[in-house]
């Protein structure tokens, strides 16, 4: 349903948001928590070996539930107060104004994280370099993430701009054409967000091979003849021909 373009009872309107936004939330803390795991594992090379075995990082994805968990309480405060009442379903119509400001301000702070998290990686990439150790998978794998951050961190900062401007020139629009422009730069910001893919596969060798892998049924590749056996064939008939030839004996010579 599109804010804004009809009156439905507020319960109605919280299930509805509710798990679009929830899932958008979930990508905020979601995002900390691969960024933790990526930092644990380059510290400490121990971590991939252990955290299959004791169930650390499926301990780690449900961890990252709390924040859409958080709003789904946020939701349920909201609706408990006139669960019938006709509303336009805006966001402050099934959570509070307070309660939004402190979702924002926890996305910033999800942000920070995820952000030191990858800052470190980059200093102990340069210090693996400077001593020599870096590797060039190991630079494949910072880069991708790198793109993978600036994708998502550059699209909520555009986004953010975008709906500043948009509240500071809000008083030239009437309340349906705000609410028109507000979802359209949500859209934009999901579209921009959801640039990871065709990035990496345009980017990224490993990543390209791998989507090829995974859908074969996709590329049509014509057979190619495998010219890896080519010398070991010429070898195997130079061989063959060096066994079956008998020089001439010494006495049929002088004969």
């Amino acid at each position: 349903m599109l804010p804004g373009s009809g009156k439905i009872p507020r319960l109605y309107c919280a299930l509805i948001q509710i798990i679009p936004v929830g899932g958008s939330m979930n990508v905020f803390s979601l995002m900390l928590v691969i960024g933790a795991d990526r930092m644990l594992a380059i510290f400490m090379p121990l971590w991939y070996s252990t955290r299959s075995d004791k169930h650390y990082l499926k301990i780690m994805y449900l961890a990252s539930f709390w924040f859409p968990l958080l709003l789904l309480g946020f939701a349920i405060k909201k609706v408990i107060e006139d669960p019938f009442i006709n509303v336009k379903c805006f966001a402050t119509d099934w959570t509070a104004t307070d309660d939004q400001n402190l979702i924002q301000s926890i996305i910033l702070v999800l942000i920070c994280l995820t952000s030191l998290c990858y800052i470190l990686m980059f200093f102990k990439l340069l210090y693996e370099q400077w001593k020599g150790k870096a590797t060039a998978q190991r630079k494949a794998i910072y880069r991708t993430l790198a793109l993978i951050m600036a994708i998502q961190i550059g699209g909520y900062t555009l986004t953010s701009i975008a709906y500043n401007i948009v509240m500071r020139i809000s008083s030239k629009f009437s309340e349906d054409d705000l609410q028109y422009i507000t979802c359209a730069v949500n859209v934009m910001s999901s579209l921009s967000s959801s640039l990871e893919v065709p990035v990496l596969f345009v980017v990224s060798t490993e990543h390209r091979l791998a989507f090829k892998s995974e859908f074969s049924w996709l590329f049509r590749s014509s057979p190619q003849t495998d010219t890896n056996n080519i010398p070991n064939i010429t070898s195997q008939i130079n061989t063959n021909f060096v066994q079956k030839y008998q020089p001439p004996k010494i006495n049929t010579l002088v004969n």
